[in-house]
């Protein structure tokens, strides 16, 4: 029976598109810029201007370099981080306790 109820409550609500509490603040970045995709103020934002250069075509040796040195420093934050949590251990274990 308590379903029942419920269901019927949430098909009588209709939205009425009132604003209980304005969240827009001046000067905010989600007021001051347009959100990714849409399409106003498209040919006012420099992100979004149509350059008519088009891109270089990379090598396969360039492309392969890209792709190695991205992967290098991928592999060098990881590190960091395994070190850093490492060192952690290592004073809980020797120095905390």
């Amino acid at each position: 029976m308590k379903d029942n109820k419920r269901n019927v409550e949430q098909e009588k609500f209709e939205e009425d598109d009132r604003v209980i509490a304005n969240m827009n603040l001046d000067g905010m970045p989600m007021n001051t810029k347009p959100r990714f995709g849409s399409l106003r103020n498209r040919t006012n934002d420099s992100m979004y201007r149509q350059n008519n250069e088009s891109l270089p075509e990379l090598s396969k040796k360039e492309l392969r370099q890209i792709s190695r040195s991205a992967t290098l420093a991928g592999l060098l934050v990881g590190i960091v981080f395994i070190l850093v949590f490492f060192i952690f251990i290592m004073f809980c274990i020797y120095i905390w306790l």
